[in-house]
């Protein structure tokens, strides 16, 4: 997803456009959160009528961390004041 507008950090439209970029856009998140690929992107710009009511519920939010969005995990972390550390990748 291009980004047209700074988003504030720690806010639901930052934190879906980080989920879009590590899911691989726009498609992927909507497949996830079962919702049109339009919600999505509205959602994600604080610009348009539909962004800024936009609402992510805690379920959706595990389901896009559940899916890769480590983004989710990384503001979560920061909200409660810490740091998310992904796994490391299996040894071989």
């Amino acid at each position: 997803m291009k980004r047209y507008s700074q988003r504030k950090r720690g806010t639901l439209h930052a934190a879906l456009t980080r989920a879009i970029e590590d899911l691989g856009g726009v498609d992927k998140v909507a497949d996830v959160l079962e919702r049109s690929p339009d919600w999505v992107y509205s959602a994600a710009n604080p610009h348009r009528d539909e962004g800024k009511k936009a609402v992510l519920s805690w379920p959706q939010a595990r389901a896009l961390a559940r899916a890769g969005a480590l983004s989710i995990a990384e503001d979560m972390a920061a909200e409660a004041g810490g740091v998310f550390m992904p796994p490391l990748p299996p040894q071989a």
